[in-house]
């Protein structure tokens, strides 16, 4: 008897519909609801009537039953009794009461029927007693079905599943030939149509085929009968006027009963109860039933709705959480997480191996060293302070930079209701700030270089040129000294040449395109000395080369070469006038990815405060030094170029030695 409803207001709806009295007592018999027929049999309001005891209402001798069976274990009983209306007239009545426990409250209280039962005769008042039996019996089978049913709306299955499965305990129960349920839509003329959303038939025939149920149906006036009458019944279906009598006489029914379903206030459709065995009278114990399951339905169908809905939305949130560039989390106020997108679950799961998921403390999800952090910035996110960092984590021995936010999350009345993470990878802004600042260094050094470069440029091409106009006016003084004059601007005009090779190396080494060649480095040494055979006292240099060419090695003969004339020709120029023998050593090793070279010669030597600045411009490493002062510099240049390193190792007075090591590019081939 207990309404299935999961609230206790779908019950009072549906009793505030019936002739007979429903009430709700407490466990001490206090009246917690009463349905209006009870104004209509004793004259009391409701509202007179609720919050007191039922023994008020009761010809006194009879409320001891009452009192029994709360101390008793009986469960339920039926008893004629005496009500007292509001003139203290008493008023014969069939009472049925029967104990109710609400395990969720863990409270026991009490369901009750009133029926009017006053007769006179004897037979007649038993007959109403039989049937009064009779329809309590259908009344808690219905209730005990109702219940049932809606279990079976409240499973976490399919609609279709679910609405398909009442029907058929429905349609069986009542002894039906079929059930539709018919949703409304209109189409471009505004024309009413229904089509068949859910159905069940007791046998597969030729009645209602897929063509039926596919097929939209134009039914004109169904809404507005609906609406107005509140349902439509009949056992004669000529009687029923057009144009739904046409729909249903094809149908080849001999009984029907229809309901109207509203969803959400609004006309969704109706139900269809088809009958083409008997005829039907559609008692009202049939119409409450069927009352109840359109609403217990109307509930399914509203939830799915808005669970859809809730779904839609979710997914719509979930979408524009995984377009976002920055891994979202967002948090209750208890830290646990409620939502996360894909770009924070792959960056946790990457840096941390940690996997994100609902419900799960986020803080114990962070690293210990920020953690404090954490509950500064979520405290002040909680009060509607946003806030914001830049934190540095190493993945893989790199360093991958984050930027941190911690903003509030508001609800409908701007109450701070959670916190939003955020955390958005700027490693590679942060990467190209460093390059950026990299680039502006460089550039400032450049343009340092260049402006040092013009001036000592224009200084080293005017003084060779000055020096031969000097002697070509000396010579004009003194013709009978021209042999001398002449070697003298010769010996200026030779230096003004090696400055400008010097120069034109400079450039190419900036502008020459990237070659990638197998070097023979016997030949390419070879060729170098010839180049620089005609240098004073180039034939007093000794060279012995030894090369390990067991491995090809891949590289730019271009650059080699301008790094290789340098040394030869530093070698050559700065011979030690004290050593017996000039020599210079050259040793190149190659390896399977990168190859050592060694220039040793026993020349003069470089001053130990010196070896630091030799591969700068212009830099003069010795006062012997008649040169530009930019060929280590141009070896410094092509060894960057080439992505290698140069070392240096010199005593003054004993030699030099410089060591290189290059890439080998076979494998880039």
């Amino acid at each position: 008897m207990l309404p299935f409803f999961k609230n206790i207001e779908a019950f009072h709806n549906f009793s505030e519909h019936l002739n007979d009295v429903i009430f709700q007592l407490d466990e001490k018999g206090y009246i917690l609801y009463i349905n209006p027929a009870w104004e209509s049999l004793t004259t009391y309001s409701t509202k007179e009537t609720i919050g007191k005891p039922i023994h008020n209402f009761i010809q006194y001798g009879e409320n001891e039953s009452l009192n029994l069976l709360s101390q008793s274990s009986i469960e339920e009983f039926q008893k004629k009794v005496q009500i007292i209306n509001k003139n203290n007239g008493a008023i014969e009545v069939e009472l049925l009461l029967q104990v109710h426990s609400d395990e969720s409250v863990q409270q026991r209280g009490f369901v009750g029927i009133i029926k009017n039962s006053v007769n006179q005769d004897v037979t007649a008042e038993l007959r109403a007693q039989q049937n009064f039996q009779t329809r309590i019996t259908d009344y808690a089978k219905r209730q005990d079905l109702l219940l049932y049913i809606s279990l079976i709306f409240n499973k976490n299955e399919k609609l279709h599943k679910r609405i398909s499965s009442a029907l058929r305990i429905m349609g069986q129960f009542i002894n039906l030939s079929a059930i539709y349920i018919y949703k409304k839509y209109e189409d471009t003329n505004t024309n009413e149509h229904y089509q068949v959303a859910y159905h069940w038939k007791i046998q597969e025939d030729d009645f209602s085929g897929s063509d039926f149920l596919s097929t939209s149906h134009h039914i004109p006036s169904m809404q507005e009968i609906l609406l107005r009458d509140g349902l439509l019944k009949s056992n004669n279906i000529l009687s029923i006027t057009e144009p739904v009598r046409d729909f249903l006489i094809k149908r080849k029914l001999t009984s029907v009963f229809i309901l109207p379903i509203f969803v959400k206030n609004e006309f969704y459709g109706f139900v269809k109860l088809d009958d083409r065995i008997k005829v039907r009278n559609w008692d009202d114990g049939e119409l409450d039933f069927m009352q109840m399951f359109v609403l217990s339905l109307t509930n399914a169908l509203e939830q799915d709705i808005a669970q859809q809905k809730l779904l839609q939305s979710e997914a719509q949130i979930q979408a524009l959480l995984d377009s976002s560039v920055q891994g979202i989390v967002l948090l209750n106020q208890y830290h646990q997480i409620i939502k996360t997108n894909k770009r924070a679950q792959d960056d946790f799961l990457k840096i941390w191996k940690a996997p994100l998921q609902q419900g799960q403390d986020f803080r114990h999800k962070l690293p210990p060293e920020n953690q404090a952090y954490f509950r500064l910035a979520f405290q002040k996110a909680m009060k509607g302070i946003p806030s914001s960092d830049i934190y540095e984590f190493q993945y893989h021995q790199e360093s991958i930079w984050y930027e941190i936010s911690y903003r509030p999350v508001y609800d409908e009345n701007k109450e701070v209701l959670g916190v939003a993470f955020s955390a958005l990878d700027i490693s590679k802004r942060k990467k190209d700030e460093e390059e950026l600042k990299n680039t502006l260094k460089s550039l400032r050094e450049r343009n340092f270089e260049l402006d040092n470069f013009v001036y000592r440029v224009s200084h080293d091409l005017r003084a060779p040129l000055s020096s031969t106009l000097g002697l070509l006016n000396l010579f004009k003084l003194d013709p009978n000294q021209a042999s001398t004059f002449l070697e003298k601007m010769e010996a200026q005009i030779l230096k003004l040449d090696d400055f400008i090779n010097t120069i034109l190396a400079y450039s190419r080494t900036l502008n020459a395109k990237e070659r990638n060649e197998k070097i023979d480095f016997r030949e390419l040494i070879l060729n170098d000395f010839e180049e620089l055979r005609y240098m004073e006292n180039a034939d007093n240099l000794i060279i012995s080369i030894d090369v390990d060419e067991t491995i090809d090695f891949y590289s730019d003969p271009f650059r080699l070469s301008i790094i290789f004339k340098n040394f030869i020709s530093n070698a050559i120029k700065y011979q030690n006038p004290e050593a017996d023998i000039k020599q210079l050593n050259i040793t190149i090793e190659t390896k399977d990815k990168q190859i050592l070279i060694e220039f040793k010669d026993n020349g003069i030597g470089i001053d130990p405060e010196q070896l630091p600045k030799i591969f700068d411009m212009f830099h003069r490493a010795t006062e012997y030094s008649e040169g530009s002062g930019l060929g280590l510099y141009i070896v410094k240049l092509n060894m960057e170029k080439m992505s290698g390193n140069v070392y240096v190792e010199s005593e003054k007075g004993k030699g030099t030695s410089f060591r290189l090591i290059l890439p080998n590019l076979r494998a880039s081939l």
